[in-house]
C-alpha cells in the first residue's frame, strides 16, 4: 500500500529516522556546535543537547511559535507542519533517543 506524499505519520516518530535530520537542517546553521555565536550560546545539535530544550518546554514552545517563547527558526518561516507535528510528538511520546 502506497501512503499518500501528504501523510504525515505522527504515531510512533523516531529520534534517528525523523528528528534528527529536522534540527540538523533548520537549525544548525545557527545552533549547531561552531555555530552558535550569535544565537545566545543555544546548542541543539545531538541529541543530549536538543534534550536539553525538551524538558524546559521550549523546544515545542519555539517551533510552535506560541505565546511567549521566541518563533524559531528565527527571522525564517514557520516550520512545515509535519515537521513541526513530528517534533510535538516525538516529545510526547518521551523524546526518545531511539
Amino acid at each position: 500500500m502506497l501512503l499518500n506524499a501528504n501523510t504525515c505519520d505522527t504515531t510512533s516518530v523516531r529520534y534517528a529516522t525523523d528528528i534528527k535530520n529536522i534540527p540538523q537542517n533548520s537549525c544548525y546553521g545557527c545552533h549547531g556546535n561552531t555555530s552558535n555565536g550569535s544565537s545566545g550560546g543555544i546548542v541543539l545539535e545531538g541529541y543530549s543537547n536538543l534534550t536539553k530544550w525538551v524538558i524546559n518546554g521550549s523546544l515545542v514552545g519555539n517551533v510552535t511559535h506560541a505565546t511567549g517563547y521566541v518563533a524559531m527558526p528565527y527571522g525564517l518561516p514557520k516550520l512545515p507542519d509535519c515537521e513541526v507535528n513530528k517534533i510535538v510528538a516525538w516529545v510526547h511520546q518521551g523524546a526518545l533517543n531511539n
